[in-house]
């Protein structure tokens, strides 16, 4: 991770899961009651939601009693997990190649 000299190894240490798609509009609200979204749909993305309320969404979902029961816990992805998920396996500079 990191560029240049600033640039290091991290190990994951667990697996993951992350979603394919993005939260939709009837997702966020089957969780949060209300969705800030301007672009109005069930089946939209939700959108202008700030760092704190995903966090905040996650949180709720993951206190759900069927989520607890299986055991699912929720959360935005670490800056390494997010690294991982967009290199797709590849060792070069960039997920696209060395350029």
């Amino acid at each position: 991770m990191g560029e240049r000299d600033e640039a290091h190894e991290v190990t994951l240490t667990q697996t993951f899961k992350l979603g394919v798609h993005q939260v939709t509009q009837f997702q966020y609200e089957q969780v949060m009651v209300n969705s800030p979204s301007v672009f109005i749909g069930s089946y939209n993305p939700v959108d202008k939601v700030s760092s704190d309320d995903a966090i905040e969404f996650y949180r709720h979902l993951s206190s759900l009693p069927a989520q607890k029961t299986n055991g699912n816990v929720y959360h935005l992805p670490t800056e390494a997990q997010g690294e991982y998920a967009c290199r797709a396996g590849t060792t070069t500079n960039y997920s696209s190649g060395n350029h």
